[in-house]
């Protein structure tokens, strides 16, 4: 297995740590290039790979690759995460918004938050 362990995917990771003397499982840097070693890994040895990724961002780092295996008729098995309902608009599963430094240049964010809507 190749990928990055992310919040969206840890239950996976801990349940693999059972079998690393069998299922030996390498992090990359970047999502899009597990999907594309793990293309690369079977056009060499005819096996497949899978791969795992984050929820959100890091699933959607993916589609290139796996759009890439889909055309060529490679095999490649993605595993991703799920936020679930309850973790809607949630602040520990987002990203915060940070001012754009073209806009303010001199700005520093002293405290960052979520917006009330």
């Amino acid at each position: 297995m190749v990928g990055i362990p992310g919040h969206g995917c840890l239950g996976l990771i801990d349940a693999l740590k059972n079998y690393e003397d069998r299922l030996p499982i390498l992090q990359v840097r970047h999502e899009q290039s597990a999907v594309h070693l793990a293309d690369a890994y079977y056009r060499v040895t005819g096996t497949p790979l899978a791969v795992f990724t984050s929820i959100g961002p890091g699933a959607m780092n993916t589609v290139i690759g796996v759009a890439s295996c889909y055309v060529d008729s490679i095999p490649v098995l993605v595993f991703t995460g799920n936020g679930g309902p309850m973790s809607r608009n949630s602040p520990l599963r987002t990203t915060p918004r940070l001012p754009s430094p073209a806009s303010s240049p001199n700005c520093a964010p002293s405290w960052i938050g979520m917006p009330s809507s």
